[in-house]
């Protein structure tokens, strides 16, 4: 499809969008994020039931780059929140506290584009909705009534 824009001097040339991937039927996307080099991350968790539990959430991640990777990140919870610079992202690993009130959050970080991922370790806030990657090793938390560096 191409497309003029009245402000602009040059014509936009718009991708028609077409489906690449078929996504698991019981995933809940929670975010996605671009990584350099044309690669997708799709961050969220699966259940498998219809319960509302959230114990019963596994956390997800993959990575789609010409094909949908296997899950590269499992275990008990969700992905919150994603966001990339470059090669370096970060996601946001939420799990719920025992006492089953409130939730605890593990950073989780790449280097390579999501590709692979390592514990960076808990952060501590009992809230948290957003992550902005700057690279390099930085980037920043955002929730509720908090600001994390």
């Amino acid at each position: 499809m191409v497309e003029a824009l009245p402000w602009a001097s040059t014509v936009v040339v718009v991708p028609s969008p077409h489906q690449v991937a078929t996504l698991p039927s019981d995933l809940h996307v929670m975010d996605t994020v671009a990584v350099r080099g044309g690669a997708v991350i799709v961050v969220g968790y699966q259940v498998s039931s219809a319960s509302a539990d959230l114990t019963a959430r596994q956390a997800y991640i993959a990575r789609y780059d010409g094909a949908l990777s296997a899950p590269l990140v499992g275990g008990t919870g969700w992905i919150q929140a994603a966001g990339a610079a470059g090669l370096d992202a970060w996601a946001v690993r939420a799990r719920l506290k025992p006492e089953r009130e409130g939730s605890t959050y593990e950073l989780l970080t790449s280097t390579d584009g999501g590709a692979t991922w390592t514990s960076g370790g808990a952060i501590p806030t009992t809230s948290l909705t957003a992550v902005a990657v700057e690279g390099g090793g930085c980037g920043w938390a955002i929730g509720a009534g908090a600001l994390l560096r």
